[in-house]
C-alpha cells in the first residue's frame, strides 16, 4: 500500500523518453501527483496501518516529515528547470552524468535496504516477490490500455503507462525507513525497484514494436 500510494518518479520519465512517449506529460503528471500525494499518501498509509496492523503497531506519519519528503522530490526538479531555463547548454551537457548519478543513487538505496534485511531476504522474495511483479505489470498495462480505450494518443498512453506502472520506490523506501521507522516495509519497494527496470524495458520494447 505504501508503494502504491507513492507517485511516479524520474525513472518513469526516462523510460517514457526511451519508449517515445510524451515526456512533457510524464513530467507534468509526476509534479501534480507528487503534490497530490502530499495529502493522499499519509491518508492511505495510515488507513492501511490501522487495517493491517494491530493498534499498538500504528505509526502515524508526521506532517512535517512528509513536507521534507516532497521537498526532496520536487526540489531537484525545480532546480533542474531553473538551470535549463538559464543555462541550456550546461543542462544538456550534464544530462547524461546526472542520469547516471541518479541511477547509482537508486541502486545504492536498494542495496543498503536489502543488505539490512539480508538474513530474511529469501523469505521476503517468496512472500512479496510475486505480488510486486503482478502489481507492477497490472499497473503498467492498466495505465496504457485505459487511455487507449478512451481514445487518447499512443505517445500519451505510453507516458501514462510508465507513470502509473513505475512508482517512486526511493520515496517509499525513504518513508519506510525514516518516517515509519520500519525496515521491513522497505523490502517491497526495494524489490520493486529492481523488478521495474526489467518490466519497464520489456514494456518499452513492446510498445515501440506496436508503433
Amino acid at each position: 500500500m505504501l508503494l502504491s500510494a507513492s507517485p511516479g518518479g524520474a525513472t518513469a520519465n526516462l523510460y517514457s523518453h526511451l519508449s517515445e512517449g510524451d515526456v512533457a506529460l510524464n513530467i507534468t503528471l509526476t509534479a501534480v501527483n507528487s503534490l497530490l500525494t502530499l495529502f493522499t499518501l499519509p491518508f492511505i498509509v495510515n488507513m492501511s496501518i490501522g487495517y493491517f496492523m494491530a493498534a499498538d503497531q500504528q505509526m502515524p506519519m508526521q506532517f512535517k516529515k512528509v513536507i521534507e519528503v516532497f521537498a526532496i522530490v520536487l526540489g531537484p526538479v525545480s532546480i533542474g528547470m531553473l538551470i535549463r531555463a538559464k543555462a541550456a547548454a550546461f543542462a544538456t551537457k550534464m544530462d547524461k552524468p546526472v542520469k547516471i548519478a541518479s541511477a547509482l543513487l537508486l541502486i545504492l538505496v536498494i542495496v543498503l535496504s536489502t543488505y539490512q534485511e539480508r538474513e530474511r531476504l529469501s523469505g521476503y522474495i517468496q512472500q512479496v516477490g510475486l505480488a510486486v511483479l503482478v502489481f507492477n505489470i497490472v499497473s503498467m498495462m492498466a495505465g496504457y490500455w485505459l487511455p487507449k480505450w478512451l481514445g487518447i494518443g499512443e505517445k500519451q498512453a505510453i507516458a501514462i503507462g510508465m507513470e502509473i506502472g513505475i512508482h517512486n520506490g526511493t520515496l517509499a523506501i525513504y518513508i519506510a525507513l525514516n518516517v515509519l521507522k520500519d525496515s521491513q516495509m522497505s523490502i517491497p519497494p526495494a524489490l520493486y525497484g529492481i523488478v521495474m527496470f526489467f518490466t519497464a524495458a520489456a514494456f518499452g520494447y513492446w510498445v515501440r514494436r506496436r508503433v
